[in-house]
């Protein structure tokens, strides 16, 4: 009978661990940490899908161009001939690269990574970009405030700044405070790599 008492102790004290766990988690007893910027240099995380041997998501440190993406993806499928470089210019965190074979000829498209892998990732979503699907990766932004948020950016024909976001009804200082470091006001990207 004592054994059991102390194995009803154990359990009682792992579980008022993880409760005050969870607690001090949601309270903000631990630091946030801050996503990542994605003008960051250092780390680049890009995507690449399609006609590749590995498609996936993979991570740089220093400028990234296709050739080198192509390399760590295990090159493409199938392997051409000779290989022509169609997009030189450099690649940014948050981008998806899709390679697709047609006619003996390879073709390449850019677009935005999926939200959910961007947030994963610490590198920031645009604002006056993302879909309301893609809004809702946020933690704290549900169905419903992000398409509060979609309907007053198209009414605005998009923000300015993200305190405007204090203007749309269901978001409090609190929770602008939580969200604001996933997003950002997308700033152009040079077409032309250097």
């Amino acid at each position: 009978m004592g054994r059991l008492k102390s194995h009803e102790k154990k359990d009682g004290v792992i579980v008022l661990f993880l409760i005050m766990l969870i607690l001090r988690m949601i309270t903000g007893g631990f630091p946030h940490q801050h996503p990542r910027n994605p003008l960051d240099e250092e780390n680049v995380f890009v995507q690449i899908e399609g006609d590749v041997k590995y498609p996936g998501v993979y991570g740089f440190r220093g400028k990234v161009y296709l050739k080198t993406l192509l390399k760590k993806a295990g090159g493409l499928q199938p392997s051409p001939q000779i290989f022509v470089t169609e997009m030189a210019s450099r690649l940014y965190s948050g981008e998806q690269i899709v390679a697709r074979y047609d006619q003996g000829t390879y073709y390449f498209s850019r677009h935005d990574m999926a939200s959910f892998y961007k947030i994963t990732m610490g590198i920031p979503v645009s604002l006056n970009e993302e879909s309301e699907a893609g809004l809702t990766a946020i933690p704290g932004i549900g169905p419903q405030l992000a398409e509060n948020i979609v309907y007053v950016r198209n009414q605005k024909g998009g923000f300015e700044s993200l305190d405007e976001l204090l203007a749309i009804k269901g978001v409090g200082w609190r929770l602008y405070q939580k969200i604001k470091s996933f997003l950002q006001i997308r700033v152009k990207k040079p077409d032309h790599g250097d």
